[in-house]
């Protein structure tokens, strides 16, 4: 098996979909390194590819058992995953409970 790819640090979703559907495209078209890079990963797939192949190939390139795990992680590292939403209530519910000196008559209201 060839070497995984890196994944860059901030992957973008819509890229890793455009590759997929690239390499499906180029499958279809009969480009032998394409079909190589296919076979590495699937190697009882016969071409062409379906778009669900395609993207098995991709995560499998960046080192993932499928797509949903690649997907998982480009989450994770965009943020948008469970630690992500617990850091913004802890920010919301910091940022909400602001101890106000006795000098100050106005009322806080938050944005």
């Amino acid at each position: 098996m060839t070497t995984s790819k890196s994944l860059p640090a901030r992957p973008s979703l819509e890229s890793l979909r455009k590759q997929a559907k690239k390499l499906a495209r180029d499958i279809a078209a009969g480009d032998a390194r394409a079909i190589a890079r296919a076979r590495v990963q699937l190697p009882n797939v016969d071409p062409p590819l379906t778009q669900r192949n395609a993207q098995l190939v991709i995560a499998r390139e960046y080192g993932f058992a499928g797509w949903q795990d690649l997907t998982a992680e480009v989450s994770k590292r965009l943020g948008k995953g469970v630690e992500w939403a617990a850091t913004q209530a802890r920010r919301v519910i910091h940022d909400n409970d602001v101890e106000v000196s006795p000098a100050a008559s106005v009322a806080r209201i938050p944005s």
